[in-house]
């Protein structure tokens, strides 16, 4: 299972029946209402003869959302913190539409945000603030246990498991996805010996490393080299759970 799959079932495992009954309602009610906003939103388009405000908005816009679209499906096309910031300005060209559509969808838009608050507080915030639920701390729990100040920590869990072991582990960390400057032959080798010769500590390889969650192939192609280069120096098996497995050098 994907680990962006993984995280969302951990937390699903802990809501209560009537929670995820409530929030799968929630879902079920904003999507039927951004339907109905999207037609609205349609026929205010059909109808409307822009002022130079309203053209000048979606002369900014419509390129700008191009542009990140086209980014984000190179780039890292799974990384949903990357859409969900295209979202203010696709809610803000809907509006543009909607009040020009001879409709006043006062209540659908009101029912939208109140379902969309209550499914996304319930079914994603909270659980979040509880460490027993939260899918970056309980997946590094090895690391945030044993590493040591003097260790390495190498892994491929993507830019926001790797900020939770920053804040929480003293090791030095490698992150396959977001380590640059050696992806060419030389730069690879060097820094491969790098982790052959350090000393003192250890030298701690996550099975993240060769299945990138957040990698494009775009980006896997990119980082293949590296890749290959760790698999060689995963020695000793020292731990394995249900998100990972750790060798040590």
């Amino acid at each position: 299972m994907h680990n962006y799959l993984k995280s969302k079932h951990n937390i699903a495992q802990s809501l209560s029946t009537w929670q995820l009954w409530l929030c799968l309602i929630m879902v079920a009610i904003s999507s039927i209402c951004a339907v109905i906003l999207s037609i609205i939103a349609v026929i205010g388009y059909r109808r409307t003869e822009l002022n130079p405000r309203a053209t000048g908005f979606l002369i900014f816009a419509v390129p700008m959302l191009c542009v990140y679209a086209i980014f984000n499906t190179l780039w890292e096309p799974l990384n949903i913190e990357f859409w969900i910031a295209l979202l203010p300005f696709i809610y803000l060209v809907l509006m543009l539409f909607i009040t020009r559509s001879g409709f006043t969808p006062f209540a659908t838009s009101s029912i939208f945000v109140v379902a969309l608050l209550i499914g996304n507080l319930l079914g994603s915030i909270l659980p979040q603030t509880d460490r027993n639920t939260d899918y970056c701390y309980i997946s590094n729990q090895y690391f945030m246990r044993h590493a040591q100040a003097n260790d390495y920590i190498i892994t491929g869990c993507g830019y926001m498991c790797s900020n939770y072991l920053y804040l929480y582990t003293d090791a030095t960390l490698f992150d396959v996805t977001q380590i640059e400057g050696i992806r060419h032959d030389s730069s690879v080798t060097n820094w491969v010996n790098r982790i052959l010769n350090h000393q003192p500590g250890r030298v701690l390889i996550s099975s993240t490393v060769f299945d990138p969650p957040s990698m494009s192939e775009i980006n896997r192609r990119s980082y293949e080299k590296v890749i290959e280069a760790l698999k060689p120096l995963r020695k000793s098996q020292v731990y394995v759970d249900d998100f990972q497995v750790v060798w040590e050098l």
